[in-house]
């Protein structure tokens, strides 16, 4: 085996392990105290309304207000995953397991579905095998936290529910995205067939009526992307400043400036305007938004500093992605060809718009209690999404135009990164065994009302006191088969 193949094996090895390691980290995570209302909603509780109306129509017609109206896909993803996953499990194992193994497998799928996303764009490579791929894949591996500094920089919630609602719209941004992005950085160009395109298409819909943040992130990017077009096209446009007439140019300009986007992106672009703002209006009828505290807008904005100085100061993570970005920038800056340096200082440049200007609208989403300063790991997941990105061109770039020598030396700075992402990583007793053994005692119990002797939360957000509190999650396990009779429980 030659040295270059055996670098591949090597790194596939160990992309291998972190995988299956994550696996291991996510399988011992407590449920979460919102699957049970998700999964198996009855009617007049919350969470039905939204699945009986996938493109709330409802809300459209007749101004009903319901729980989550502009997020049927994820509901939609959750449930009938949770309602068939585990019984595959079964198959081979116990109820109780099966539940943490679907639970486990869903979080780890979609974090390998978002490292292959990233990794092709950064790469232009999409075979898990080629060198490209796999040298993209060992830049943005490590940065994916399960426990370690999952809470300052997280793609993957701890909270399996909130994977559904955050990483996996996610994923379909960046599905989405993908040709574009292809496109733009490496030149390559895409020519769907139809089926093809309609699928592309589909995904529209499916972005905007799937978790919170993403309506507004589309209605920020499209904009953005189309005056970035225009501006770089009129920097680059000889015939404006060729022209005596100004209106003249102008209207050379604006006719060559349309004519030079393929209009399937400008059918794209319409119809993610048309769901991000029908989403954004339906999520105005979203009733949890009667439940929250209810802070002026000036009060909101007052917040935003001190949590942006919290994420920069508290942990070494994006401090420290940020710096090597910059220093990488200046690198490319100096030393890397025109037309790559353009390219690549263009995507920084106009990312970093794109990530002020949505820190500066995020106040406008309204304030939740246990968002206390608007900034937190999960409203900013757009642009920790770019940060990754921008940290794996700029890697990749340098790394592929270094000579034999340079590469060995850059590699020990890209070990640094890895291990210093990789080693806080580390499985953490977050009451996942309290909570294992709880459900293992009720799979064995006979009893009618099942009591705990521990405090800790099970299939539930708090300590739960009475058996009442119990009936929705009881109802769960026993369709699970945990339960034999769909016994109540409470902790004494």
């Amino acid at each position: 085996m030659d040295l270059k193949k055996g670098i591949k094996v090597f790194i596939a090895i160990l992309l291998i392990l972190d995988l299956g390691y994550t696996f291991y980290l996510n399988f011992h995570f407590p449920l979460d105290g919102d699957l049970a209302s998700i999964m198996m909603p009855e009617a007049g509780q919350a969470y039905h309304d939204v699945l009986q109306d996938p493109f709330a129509l409802d809300v459209l017609l007749e101004g009903r207000k319901y729980t989550n109206p502009n997020r049927y896909f994820s509901h939609a993803a959750l449930n009938a995953w949770f309602r068939s996953v585990p019984f595959v499990f079964q198959t081979i194992t116990n109820p109780v397991d099966s539940v943490y193994l679907a639970a486990a497998l869903a979080k780890t799928a979609i974090q390998f579905f978002i490292i292959w996303l990233l990794a092709v764009i950064i790469s232009n490579k999409s075979r898990l095998w080629e060198e490209g791929f796999l040298m993209a894949a060992v830049l943005i591996t490590p940065l994916f936290q399960t426990f370690g500094l999952n809470r300052h920089m997280a793609i993957i919630d701890q909270s399996v529910t909130y994977v559904f609602f955050y990483a996996l719209p996610l994923a379909m941004l960046l599905l989405f995205l993908l040709p574009v992005l292809r496109e733009y950085l490496h030149g390559r160009k895409w020519e769907p067939g139809r089926l093809m395109l309609l699928l592309w298409l589909l995904l529209i819909p499916v972005i905007c009526l799937s978790g919170p943040i993403f309506p507004g992130v589309v209605l920020l990017l499209v904009p953005l992307w189309v005056f970035a077009k225009a501006w770089m096209h009129f920097r680059s446009s000889r015939r404006w400043t060729s022209l005596e007439s100004g209106s003249s140019a102008r209207t050379l300009f604006l006719g060559s400036f349309f004519a030079s986007i393929p209009i399937r992106y400008w059918v794209a672009a319409g119809l993610l305007l048309f769901f991000g703002f029908y989403s954004f209006y339906v999520g105005g009828f979203n009733v949890e938004n009667d439940t929250s505290a209810d802070l002026s807008l000036w009060e909101r904005y007052s917040r935003l500093p001190l949590g942006l100085y919290l994420k920069f100061t508290t942990k070494i993570g994006f401090p420290l992605l940020l710096i090597l970005i910059l220093v990488q920038g200046l690198w490319i800056r100096y030393k890397a060809d025109p037309e790559s340096r353009k390219q690549l200082l263009q995507f920084v440049v106009w990312g970093l718009i794109f990530s002020v200007l949505y820190l500066f609208l995020l106040p406008f989403g309204g304030y939740r209690d246990y968002r206390e300063h608007i900034i937190r790991y999960d409203t900013i997941m757009p642009v920790t999404t770019y940060v990754f990105m921008a940290w794996g061109l700029s890697s990749y770039y340098i790394f592929r135009r270094l000579d034999r020598t340079g590469r060995f030396r850059y590699m020990g700075l890209i070990a640094a990164v890895v291990l210093i992402f990789s080693l806080p990583d580390t499985r953490r007793e977050n009451g996942w065994a309290c909570e294992y053994a709880a459900l293992q005692q009720i799979q064995d119990s006979k009893e009618e009302v099942v009591v705990f002797e521990s405090d800790c939360p099970v299939f539930s957000w708090f300590k739960i006191e009475d058996p009442e509190d119990s009936k929705r999650a009881a109802r769960i396990l026993h369709y699970w088969g945990i339960s034999q009779k769909g016994q109540l429980y409470y902790s004494k």
